[in-house]
């Protein structure tokens, strides 16, 4: 059963199935980051997270949030269309609260680049090995 819940406490056994987990210091960033998120959502396959996100605005008053997410490819890859139908439902959701997203990805991560295509981000150009993107209000 596939499940999205919001504000529920991080599960940090996703870290160890995603890209963070070359990164030393990753269990203490994902609290950070849910910790500076306006909302925190979790994707759940079976009982098992199959990615985490979230959205930090600069300030309170911000008309902009920056998007983070953390997943298990192999989840992901086994649930992709439930993820994408339900991606497009957050992102509608979001841009109601902030007229932009913005953030940054891996551009050698395709199936996250595809993900945010999928979600209507538009690319800049790739600087320090990561690419900058924003998705807007229609």
């Amino acid at each position: 059963m596939i499940t999205i819940q919001k504000d529920t406490p991080i599960n940090v056994e996703i870290i160890q199935r995603s890209s963070a987990r070359a990164f030393p210091g990753s269990e203490s960033l994902l609290r950070d980051l849910a910790a500076r998120s306006s909302d925190v959502w979790q994707g759940l396959a079976d009982g098992r997270v199959g990615c985490i996100w979230g959205l930090i605005p600069p300030t309170i008053l911000s008309q902009t949030a920056w998007l983070w997410m953390l997943y298990d490819p192999e989840l992901v890859e086994e649930n992709k269309f439930f993820l994408v139908r339900n991606s497009q439902r957050f992102i509608e959701y979001a841009l109601t609260l902030y007229p932009e997203i913005v953030g940054q990805v891996d551009p050698h991560s395709r199936m996250s680049v595809k993900w945010l295509k999928w979600l209507g981000a538009e690319f800049g150009p790739i600087q320090d090995d990561k690419m900058y993107f924003v998705i807007r209000k229609k």
